[in-house]
């Protein structure tokens, strides 16, 4: 490629191969003094065959609470290890992970990147996201509903595969309390960005279809 050797634009470089996307990073800079650069790309052969799919981390965190509605607006973030040399892609419905969702979901909270791989269907949220060699994280939001009359949401988070670490995390100032369901403790609370966040653990690694529960 030619570009113009411009110092205020950044150039971005993606490469598509077998359908998966593939950024390549840091972006690139031109100028007067820098009229090349060069970059490797690495990509990977695709595959239509389950591998042996882990979970290194889960962790599900209260973003938002409507108090007048009942509702809560939650994140999953699953760090998602492929072990296998190649991306898996799916089978025919390219679906690569179904999730089990929370109890009393009404709906997903979508953003425009999340939108494109993720869709409700029953009880489980399912991705198209091509799953890569080594760590992916998968991240889904949830709308759900609490009952008013007794201010409370008991939280499951299942896993969908085994799971090294489950943890729970609300903003302190959303609640009274927290309480850890069984099989999982009161972690230390944490802060990030001036936030402080009240944080449930599993106490042991999770097998599929294992939960981590708390009572909000």
């Amino acid at each position: 490629f030619s570009p113009p050797a411009d110092p205020t634009v950044t150039y971005v470089l993606r490469a598509t191969y077998q359908g998966v996307s593939y950024l390549v990073d840091p972006p690139i800079l031109l100028s007067a003094e820098l009229v090349s650069d060069q970059r490797e790309i690495t990509v990977f052969e695709t595959t239509d065959v389950p591998p042996e799919l882990r979970i290194e981390s889960t962790v599900m965190s209260v973003q938002g609470l409507d108090r007048e509605r009942g509702e809560l607006s939650l994140q999953r973030e699953d760090q998602v290890v492929n072990p296998s040399d190649r991306v898996y892609v799916g089978a025919a419905d390219r679906v690569t992970l179904r999730i089990p969702v929370p109890d009393g979901v009404t709906g997903l909270a979508l953003t425009d990147e999340i939108e494109a791989t993720v869709r409700l269907d029953g009880p489980v949220a399912t991705t198209t996201q091509a799953l890569r060699p080594g760590s992916n994280l998968v991240v889904t939001r949830y709308v759900v509903g609490y009952d008013l009359a007794s201010d409370r949401y008991r939280l499951r988070v299942t896993s969908p595969l085994p799971a090294a670490e489950m943890e729970i995390w609300v903003p302190e100032r959303f609640v009274e309390d927290i309480e850890a369901g069984p099989g999982a403790v009161r972690a230390s609370d944490r802060t990030i960005q001036d936030e402080r966040w009240r944080v449930v653990s599993r106490i042991d690694p999770a097998r599929e279809g294992e939960s981590l529960v708390a009572t909000i």
